[in-house]
């Protein structure tokens, strides 16, 4: 036998142990992209799910929001007039309470 052939029929053991080595590694990284990948489409199903929940509920706070500034606009056109806003009211009549010995609001 020639010596190429010798050392072919040597090395060959070895070629083979690597090629069934690195067949098994890709097979385990294979089994754990798939893994990887199940649990980020999981995931990504979640964030959907909750970025929906997070849109109706901020169409229905923008409908309470625009619902409430009509009642209180309504309310406040609806409202008699008065002689001054109420705060004015209370500073303007603690001087008459004083005077009249009544006591005397704290602001």
């Amino acid at each position: 036998m020639s010596e190429g052939m010798i050392s072919a029929l040597v090395q060959a053991p070895f070629v083979l142990a690597i090629v069934y080595v690195v067949l098994r590694i890709l097979t385990y990284l294979n089994a754990r992209d798939r893994e990887w990948r199940a649990f980020i489409e999981r995931r990504d199903m979640l964030l959907a799910g909750h970025l929906d929940e997070l849109n109706e509920s901020i169409h229905e706070l923008t409908n309470l929001m625009m619902t409430h500034d009509a009642v209180m606009r309504a309310a406040l056109l609806n409202r008699p007039q008065e002689a001054g806003p109420p705060a004015r009211q209370a500073v303007s009549a603690a001087p008459e309470k004083a005077a009249s010995g009544g006591a005397c609001p704290r602001t």
